[in-house]
């Protein structure tokens, strides 16, 4: 804005007297044009500081999501054992760099706020080899959450005291008294369950009564909380599999059928990629990282009035010649695989 004073007259001269009606209209009309650029000058300068000030603010405010969100990834079935040879198509003497690769990756993504490996860790169930992966593990900048297989914990193999001692030596994140346990993050409760038959030489799950109270005490005690599930074992099967099934199936869907806040389930052990929708919720079985498409998801989660959507994304290990051996081996590969690579699903309230 431009102010002038009372007392500066410009029809005047700079004696103080007063100038001729032509050099005054020269004057008025001189005058005028000064005036009308100082009021240009003075508009322009407003509406710079009013777009200035308005990016601010909108830069600012973008700086944080509008609604509450969680971004993680989503790795299973690591099955780390390298140096052994082939085995079909599990490409169990890369498993190491494949793991590393999917370490790099995520470490490289902006926004992660921690990562999920969902059992078998690795592939035989002794000490060095779950010792190496969690050493591989905490390469991640983010914390890093885990569940029990059947490859870590069965009849033979580590006790899953010994297995919980071994996470929680390297684990920075999260030292748990049992093998489930849950957290909070940005609003959202996540909840790791176990599941594996230490008493027996199994592929099967059966989650105990015991574990099935904590689930159900978790999504009773916090309804407002949108829930995720994390485990080794898939409740809605992605495939048919008579030797890979929970064995009290209906009693852990009677569970989640008591609780609307129960958003999703990320599993792995069947080694397929595929998306499935019961009861209003997301049941999501995330491939091997040792067997095509070797691979891992990425997945945001927010939270809005309408209900929380979920952006997943699968993405593929850059190891592109152990992937090709894996694919050429595979049954399958186009189940493996599964059909997207990204999807965004509505799960309403």
């Amino acid at each position: 804005m431009c102010i002038f004073s009372p007392d500066s007259n410009p029809f005047r001269d700079s004696t103080g007297g007063k100038i001729d009606s032509e050099n005054g209209r020269k004057a008025m009309s001189n005058s005028a044009a000064g005036s009308s650029r100082r009021r240009r000058i003075a508009l322009s300068a407003f509406l710079i500081s009013t777009v200035v000030l308005f990016a601010t603010i909108t830069f600012s405010a973008g700086s944080k999501p509008a609604y509450p969100t969680v971004k993680f990834a989503h790795l299973t079935d690591v099955h780390l054992q390298p140096g052994v040879g082939f085995e079909s198509d599990r490409m169990l003497k890369y498993s190491q760099q494949l793991l590393d690769d999917a370490v790099d990756q995520i470490n490289a993504m902006k926004g992660v706020d921690f990562v999920i490996f969902t059992g078998d860790l690795a592939n035989t169930p002794n000490r060095s080899d779950l010792e190496l992966f969690a050493k591989s593990a905490s390469r991640l900048k983010v914390p890093w959450y885990w569940t029990t297989g059947n490859h870590n914990i069965t009849l033979g193999g580590v006790s899953r005291k010994t297995f919980m001692s071994i996470m929680n030596k390297y684990n920075a994140a999260v030292k748990p008294e049992n093998a489930h346990y849950s957290f909070m993050k940005n609003g959202f409760l996540f909840i790791a369950l176990d599941g594996t038959i230490s008493w027996s030489w199994t592929a099967h799950g059966y989650f105990s009564d015991k574990e099935l109270g904590f689930l159900d005490k978790q999504l009773a005690e916090n309804p407002k909380a949108p829930a995720v599930i994390f485990q080794h074992f898939p409740v809605v099967y992605p495939a048919d599999s008579k030797t890979h099934e929970i064995t009290n199936r209906e009693a852990y869907l009677g569970v989640l059928d008591r609780h609307p806040n129960a958003k999703a389930l990320f599993a792995g052990h069947y080694h397929v990629a595929k998306i499935d929708k019961r009861n209003n919720m997301l049941f999501v079985t995330t491939p091997s990282l040792v067997q095509y498409p070797n691979a891992f998801r990425v997945v945001t989660m927010v939270k809005k009035p309408s209900g929380v959507t979920f952006d997943i994304k699968l993405v593929e290990t850059r190891l592109k010649d152990v992937q090709a051996r894996s694919r050429d081996g595979a049954s399958d590969p186009e189940q493996a695989a599964g059909s997207e690579k990204e999807i965004k699903i509505l799960v309403e309230p």
